[in-house]
């Protein structure tokens, strides 16, 4: 199997190149499903977030003997095989999309998302919503039967190593989100916000946060439900609740508006904005894609979640206790994956072994009792002792090499 993995991240992308592939977790389940229909696929997870969507795959190699029992032009078909970017823009029924992915393979891709999982490439550095994201995209790839042996590994590694780092090493001093650097915005913003009125428009879990932060402030905050009758419509206790139709009307009411919800369309929108008698003075969207319209910024201060003031540094020891949690992750995977990468071939090792033995004894006319049971005896502990040499991962590419030797030696 081999590793693939495709992301457009903040790094790489606008906002607005992301919110192109931002899917809801309907549209994943179908997507990856998709994907999957790819004979080169063997497994696959797709995450997505407010500052990234990545595409992992596990992919099937095609066998070894490739270049010799295949033709010239069936071979430049096989390389002819679409990138997990392709993939991806293709399931997603994208097809003038003009970004560009980050693209990694094999192991680089189990330090990627160990290093992801660990807080160390989100936008605020140390975060610890990712780790829940990254989890709850293998559990939606597992429920749906996409994933196989490699990328449950993979996973599996990434979040603990996400999660130890979580318990043991303190990247910064308070829980880093969105949310509270949203929440730091506001406070340099204002000073003082005991005498300020918010709108939340949203109650979800960025939602609520907001609302905690805010209130224990003393903001009088506000939060709009979708409806009383389904959804979690429980709000921080001593905040206010609104139907999410009212939202406008109270908007003329407040000093600032944070929205945060999973919809694809647009909450706020300029020409409502436009005929408020009183307008927001700040409007934060934490959104992906986003829900408040970039026209809006014509009549008040807007802040999206690319410029909220991220922390992007920490000091040398903290980072070096995080990298000790990642590498061990990542070596603990890569033992397991190097040595099912190679299973295959050192049968096929063993297989060219005892060829050239029983070639060997024919052409020397060499008679032994049991001769089957001292070849395999003799296959046995060779392949062992050269295995053994491989002292930090078993390399399939070195065994293939080895056999080709055997096999171009080997007489009769």
């Amino acid at each position: 199997m081999k590793l693939e993995l495709a992301s457009l991240n903040f790094k790489n992308s606008s906002i607005s190149e992301r919110e192109r592939l931002a899917f809801s977790e309907e549209e994943i389940r179908r997507i990856i499903h998709e994907i999957k229909k790819d004979k080169s696929v063997s497994g696959c997870v797709l995450l997505a977030t407010c500052n990234r969507t990545e595409i992992y795959l596990s992919r099937r190699i095609d066998k070894p003997e490739m270049d010799d029992i295949y033709g010239e032009e069936e071979e430049k078909d096989i390389k002819k095989e679409k990138s997990a970017g392709e993939l991806l823009l293709e399931a997603a029924g994208i097809f003038d999309f003009k970004g560009s992915f980050e693209t990694k393979e094999g192991r680089d891709v189990a330090f990627y998302l160990s290093e992801l999982a660990s807080g160390l490439k989100s936008q605020i550095l140390g975060e610890g919503q990712i780790v829940t994201q990254i989890n709850n995209a293998w559990d939606i790839a597992r429920n749906e039967k996409c994933t196989d042996s490699v990328l449950n590994v993979l996973f599996r590694n990434a979040v603990s190593a996400g999660k130890k780092v979580l318990t043991n090493v303190q990247i910064s001093g308070v829980p880093l989100s969105s949310a509270y650097a949203a929440f730091d915005l506001i406070m340099k913003h204002y000073k003082d916000i005991s005498d300020k009125k918010a709108l939340i428009i949203g109650n979800g879990n960025m939602g609520r946060l907001m609302q905690q932060l805010l209130y224990e402030k003393g903001c009088d905050v506000v939060v709009t439900i979708r409806g009383y009758a389904h959804g979690n419509n429980t709000v921080v206790e001593g905040c206010k609740k609104i139907s999410y139709a009212e939202r406008y009307e109270y908007m003329e009411k407040c000093d600032f508006v944070v929205s945060a919800t999973r919809s694809p369309h647009r909450t706020v929108k300029p020409e409502k904005v436009k005929r408020l008698s009183k307008i927001p003075e700040l409007m934060i969207d934490l959104a992906m894609p986003r829900d408040i319209d970039a026209a809006v910024g014509e009549f008040c201060t807007v802040k999206n979640i690319n410029e909220l003031g991220f922390k992007t540094d920490v000091d040398e020891e903290t980072l070096s206790r995080v990298y000790e949690i990642v590498e061990e992750a990542v070596s603990n995977f890569y033992h397991w994956y190097s040595y099912e990468n190679s299973l295959e071939e050192i049968e096929r090792l063993k297989g060219a072994m005892r060829k050239r033995l029983y070639g060997n004894f024919r052409n020397e006319n060499i008679e032994i009792e049991q001769e089957e049971a001292v070849i395999e005896l003799a296959v046995d502990k060779c392949v062992k002792m050269m295995i053994g040499g491989m002292h930090e991962f078993l390399d399939a590419d070195k065994i293939k090499e080895c056999r080709r030797k055997i096999e171009g030696r080997t007489r009769g």
